[in-house]
């Protein structure tokens, strides 16, 4: 399915504070049907290339998508680089954050879906990394269809910030209440995601009888669709995108091809990158 797309960045007010805003990458598809929207939750990397690349192929793919920047509150808009400084950045900055502020900052994302003329009332929710964890801490908050989540980092860390004041893990039966669904993808080669932490995240979702699926890679390291990593394996990636789309399609069933604007002079438009 090859929609057309038009996206942009937009400005959200943030919700303990309308004076001041969250940063956010929309895109959509071209067409004449309402389509099911995705919250796509960013990575330590921030709002970079690769992470709108995959909201564009969501959109393309029937999915109007929203990137929120989480970190907009202590380093609005950065985009870190796999060197020396990264993990001493992205420490800071996960540090900084808080399960209020994120929770906040999903509602925000949520009512601006909602309010779309464009979308319908379906709606999913997909992260990466410090994302992963996000959507699952999401999915324990409201009531998505689908919930995906790609090397979710530090589920099992109690000290992680997120994991306050009690572990994401441990509200895993509020996802079994709003009966939703989480897929969970790892890259087995990713050093920071041990089997120890994967088989704990399997066992909470089994014993809270929480819809799920698991999948693991055996030769993708971290990043699983950031081709600049140096694990990155494109054979694990294209399997992983087509499940995605294969439980994207299940759960939120996008429009059909033939409900595609007919924009003859308008090819796929970006509206305000930086």
């Amino acid at each position: 399915m090859n929609f057309e797309i038009i996206s942009e960045r937009i400005k959200l007010p943030v919700f303990e504070d309308p004076t001041a805003t969250m940063s956010a990458y929309f895109a959509r598809p071209l067409c004449t049907a309402k389509t099911p929207s995705v919250i796509l939750c960013m990575g330590l990397d921030g709002l970079n290339q690769s992470m709108l690349n995959i909201a564009s192929g969501l959109a393309e793919n029937g999915y109007a998508v929203l990137v929120p920047d989480f970190f907009h509150r202590v380093a609005p808009d950065i985009q870190l680089q796999q060197k020396c400084s990264y993990q001493l950045q992205s420490s800071c900055l996960t540090r900084n954050l808080s399960r209020v502020e994120v929770t906040n900052d999903l509602i925000v994302a949520q009512r601006f879906l909602q309010g779309s003329d464009s979308t319908s009332e379906q709606m999913g929710i997909v992260g990466f990394c410090l994302g992963g964890h996000i959507a699952y801490l999401a999915a324990t908050q409201f009531p998505f269809r689908l919930t995906v989540v790609f090397d979710p980092l530090s589920l099992t860390m109690e000290d992680f910030p997120l994991n306050q004041p009690k572990s994401t893990l441990e509200l895993s039966s509020a996802i079994q209440k709003q009966r939703g669904k989480v897929i969970c993808v790892w890259g087995t080669k990713n050093e920071e995601q041990t089997k120890d932490g994967r088989d704990k995240v399997k066992q909470a979702l089994l014993d809270m009888k929480v819809k799920h699926q698991c999948f693991e890679y055996p030769n993708a390291g971290k990043g699983i669709f950031y081709e600049e990593q140096t694990s990155f394996d494109r054979v694990s990636k294209e399997q992983a995108w087509n499940e995605l789309l294969k439980a994207l399609r299940l759960e939120l069933s996008p429009p059909h091809l033939g409900t595609h604007k007919n924009t003859s002079a308008l090819k796929k438009r970006h509206v305000g990158l930086v």
